[in-house]
């Protein structure tokens, strides 16, 4: 009985040292990578991080080629300000607004009330009723008939 009970845990312990030692030698021999990379979950793994580093190197050459076209605009706008004071002094005016822009007129306010909309016909499609006018003013009315000849 006691025979049987030492086998089996010589058999176990012989096991377990095997075990250990093949997993030793697969972690540092990098035969155990190769059965990582077999698994489905890591090639979809890889093959994602593969698009993003595409996709991300695409983006770095477009906003290179975006700061190169910004700075070729602002040479070219800086040359065509200089062309335009250049023709302006040459006609023998001024610049306008000291700086080489010219000053824009002040802006008109619309009145309170009269934004966009008023006075425009309700949904149901009548048109909006006006005010009532104002009884006129007996006053104004006997000084313009003094002043009719």
């Amino acid at each position: 009985m006691m025979t049987g009970l030492t086998r089996f845990l010589l058999a176990l312990m012989l096991g377990v040292f095997i075990g250990a030692g093949g997993m030793a030698y697969l972690m540092h021999s990098g035969a155990g990578d190769f059965l990582i990379r077999g698994s489905k979950s890591v090639q979809d793994l890889t093959r994602d991080v593969r698009n993003v580093e595409e996709q991300r190197d695409q983006l770095r050459r477009q906003l290179d080629d975006v700061g190169r076209r910004a700075s070729d605009m602002e040479e070219r706008f800086q040359a065509l300000e200089q062309r335009f004071l250049q023709l302006g002094q040459r006609a023998g005016r001024p610049p306008a607004g000291g700086a080489g822009r010219p000053e824009r007129p002040p802006r008109a306010r619309p009145r309170r009330g009269a934004g966009p909309g008023a006075g425009a016909a309700p949904r149901g499609g009548a048109p909006a009723e006006s005010p009532p006018e104002a009884p006129p003013d007996d006053a104004a009315n006997d000084a313009a008939s003094d002043a009719a000849p």
